[in-house]
């Protein structure tokens, strides 16, 4: 079966048109025409081989919704027209003590839908009957498919570390990933603060869940703080200050890491040791516990926040990960290419791929909107690589960025975009 899709054939390489072959129907394989794909951080940095593991073509994506059109010969728990879904991980050994207690996420033999294969930014894929989801009914696909990897990775840190209704719990970052612990903390019923840099971002915590609003950049507002909370979520891709968050923890509290900084983290031993408290990570979650997130989501009314753009446009799309520079970062954000990536205007890409001859597909963004910036970016280097320079000191490395000449702000639903 031929596939198209959009590929970077060598690092930090725009996307191009790019066609492939699906080969046999695997006995375990479930064949999906894809009809939504998110823009994620990971993603872009696998574009980058910022993480070193790439390899080219690479057909970035891994927030799948689709309908299945195939199925293998030994697969019965999934049917011809079903809507389903497909997050990070599309495959494991089956046989190691994670895989045997439905830790597949962890076990050490993992395939990435996008490391191990061609991704979702394509017409089609085919993956392994256990790493295919169905999608409840009454869940919109665009606003679903970013939780098939921002949502359960916020979703499976709250599961791993029990975090509870009792709990006062704070989340770090208001964007992809952060709006959408916000939610996911205010469904379980914990008590919810918000931390933040930008002031304007207030009244769209508490839309999202938020019981208090808090600026980091506030020493006082910080020092009040002190000892007050269970558990901390911290969802940027950003240096900040850790010994503050670790000192706004009560004893035994956590603080929890899903955004990659571009620093090792420093924290002050005394902070761990006179109160217990420690500091934690975590990656999605198992297959059995991405089911249960959606259901989790379906019954309680979670989805991201999303919009569209064209597909044919992803070389143009102003970011798309979570990238450094601003502590509220996005899942999938308005930086397209991970860690370089400095121009945060909260904004993250959901691709739809094209149908029929000519297309239709779109791409959908997802993230919380800046509404008082204007950032005027002009292009430096080639069509395909260099940077846009931006006002200040803010900076934003290309990628999948072919903007060609354009010089001023891209302006998108009453927002102002860089």
């Amino acid at each position: 079966m031929k596939v198209r899709g959009y590929a970077a054939l060598g690092p930090g390489n725009a996307l191009e048109p790019f066609e492939y072959d699906l080969g046999l129907l695997g006995a375990n394989a479930v064949e999906i025409q894809i009809e939504h794909c998110g823009m994620c951080h990971t993603d872009l940095h696998l574009v980058n081989n910022d993480l070193g593991f790439s390899h080219y073509p690479l057909v970035p994506g891994h927030e799948i919704i689709g309908t299945v059109s195939q199925v293998g010969s030994a697969v019965r728990s999934f049917r011809e027209g079903q809507r389903v879904g497909v997050g990070w991980n599309s495959g494991c050994c089956g046989e190691c003590e994670y895989c045997a207690q439905g830790e597949e996420n962890l076990c050490l033999k993992w395939e990435g839908t996008c490391t191990h294969g061609f991704g979702g930014y394509a017409s089609a894929i085919r993956v392994n009957r256990r790493f295919v989801f169905a999608i409840p009914d009454g869940m919109d696909s665009a606003k679903t498919a970013p939780l098939l990897c921002g949502g359960i990775t916020v979703y499976g840190a709250f599961h791993a570390y029990e975090v509870s209704h009792a709990m006062h719990v704070g989340v770090v970052g208001v964007g992809g990933l952060g709006h959408l612990a916000l939610k996911y903390a205010r469904a379980i019923g914990c008590e919810v603060t918000a931390f933040s840099t930008s002031p304007d971002k207030e009244a769209e915590t508490h839309r999202f869940g938020a019981h208090h609003f808090v600026n980091s950049q506030d020493p006082s507002a910080m020092g009040r703080l002190n000892n007050s909370l269970d558990f901390i979520l911290v969802t940027v891709c950003a240096d900040i200050n850790w010994a503050d968050y670790l000192g706004v923890l009560k004893p035994k509290g956590k603080l929890c890491i899903v955004g990659v900084p571009p620093s090792d983290i420093r924290v002050p031993a005394a902070h761990l040791i006179l109160g217990q408290k420690s500091v934690c990570g975590n990656p999605v979650g198992s297959p059995s516990l991405i089911r249960e997130m959606l259901e989790f989501s379906a019954r309680n009314g979670i989805e991201a926040q999303v919009e569209r753009m064209p597909m044919d446009q992803v070389n143009e799309a102003p970011g798309g990960g979570t990238g450094s520079g601003h502590p509220d970062q996005l899942h999938g954000g308005v930086e397209l290419s991970g860690l370089p990536l400095c121009v945060q205007l909260d904004q993250a890409y959901l691709f739809e791929p094209y149908r029929g001859r000519r297309g239709d597909g779109h791409i959908r963004e997802y993230g919380v909107g800046t509404r008082d910036h204007t950032i005027p970016l002009a292009r430096t280097g080639g069509d395909h690589g260099g940077f846009w320079a931006a006002a200040g000191s803010l900076q934003w490395r290309g990628g999948f960025s072919s903007w060609r000449g354009h010089r001023g702000s891209l302006r998108r639903q009453g927002r102002d975009f860089g």
